[in-house]
């Protein structure tokens, strides 16, 4: 099935689909590797200072992301990692990350109300 060769033919379309992900000004940094990244929360992202812990931020918009039908996982820090299937098409990237900017705008509108 050749899995391994599969995910470096799609790494680099994850990857700036990844970084994609730099344009709000509430993240303060994005990480990939493969299949696997990462973009973390910042309530102000020239100094990298977070949102406050209580609030939960990456929790929050991991449920606003799911309305819009994508699974991720909210980690310690305000961070919310990517992890698709191995098996995931370049067209299926796609698609993914259009319904997290598709949600982005409420998550947009949460962390202003956060700051």
């Amino acid at each position: 099935r050749d899995v391994i060769g599969h995910v470096r033919s799609v790494a680099l379309t994850f990857a700036r689909h990844v970084t994609s992900m730099e344009q709000y000004d509430f993240i303060g940094n994005v990480r990939s590797i493969g299949l696997i990244g990462a973009m973390e929360f910042a309530a102000d992202k020239s100094s990298h200072k977070k949102f406050d812990a209580s609030d939960k931020i990456a929790v929050q918009a991991v449920t606003i992301i799911q309305k819009h039908g994508v699974i991720l996982r909210a980690l310690p820090g305000d961070i919310i990692g990517f992890c698709p299937p191995l098996i995931i098409s370049k067209a299926e990237l796609d698609d993914m990350f259009k319904r997290i900017h598709d949600a982005m705008s409420e998550v947009t509108e949460l962390a202003a109300k956060l700051r």
